[in-house]
């Protein structure tokens, strides 16, 4: 099994330098496949009331998903969800249009079970909502605590790369800094380009994983072996999870 704690800080490194953002998008769900089981996993930009995909994958990431867009008007329960600012699973009653629910985020789109995991994130960076991850899968189970917990690590670094794409200046910056064609024959001096201050506060990348061997070992009750364990949930061997705790400077709180 992979180390997902490199694939987190992996995802943090792409994020901060914003070169692709798509690849940023598409390396953070793949990363999340190992810790959070899902057949659709996607990332929505929000516009003007509507969330627009900008990254899907999974075995129904097909060219409808990557063309759907979510008009918020119609609903209700996911704009909740994104006002709360934290991640939320939804229920199978509030997916039973029979019921009075407002159906799936991808109905019509994709053909998935009453009853389906499904759990959305709302992407904030600074304060302001740029859009949400949804996760969706084509079993009747819920998503755990432990899950939860490292999808909101996630998010924080998502909705940063997101974040770079929606500046004003986003693709002006980086015109001005190529150098321009010489034509005169005198020499001309391009200066080196300045790097902006990000609008965004950048964790280091220590803190992010501390962050996320937290997550794990609360959600786990601070067990670090088993099928239910910390270690399996980062997607480390016991002995490497107890290195990184001693390396972190995190222990067992006592009773």
């Amino acid at each position: 099994m992979s180390d997902n704690l490199d694939d987190l800080r992996n995802v943090a490194l792409l994020a901060g330098s914003a070169v692709d953002v798509d690849l940023t998008l598409g390396t953070a769900l793949e990363a999340l496949a190992e810790i959070i089981p899902y057949d659709l996993a996607a990332v929505l930009e929000l516009r003007d009331h509507r969330l627009v995909v900008r990254c899907a994958r999974g075995t129904f990431a097909d060219a409808r998903v990557r063309a759907h867009v979510i008009d918020l008007a119609n609903a209700p329960e996911l704009t909740a969800a994104i006002a709360s600012g934290r991640p939320r699973i939804f229920t199978e009653e509030e997916h039973d249009l029979a019921r009075g629910g407002e159906g799936d985020p991808y109905h019509g789109i994709v053909e998935l079970p009453h009853g389906h995991s499904c759990m959305v994130a709302p992407l904030v960076a600074a304060g302001r909502t740029v859009g949400v991850m949804t996760f969706d899968r084509a079993v009747c189970d819920r998503y755990d605590d432990g899950t939860v917990a490292l999808v909101t690590v996630y998010a924080q670094l998502v909705a940063l790369a997101l974040a770079l794409t929606l500046r004003p200046d986003a693709g002006a910056s980086r015109a001005e800094a190529r150098p321009q064609p010489v034509t005169a024959p005198e020499p001309v001096i391009v200066p080196e380009p300045v790097a902006e201050p990000l609008p965004i506060d950048v964790k280091p990348l220590v803190e992010v994983e501390r962050a996320a061997v937290l997550a794990a070992l609360i959600a786990s009750k601070w067990r670090t072996y088993g099928p239910d364990g910390a270690s399996t949930k980062l997607g480390l061997p016991p002995s490497s999870l107890q290195h990184r705790m001693r390396k972190l400077g995190i222990s067992k709180p006592k009773p």
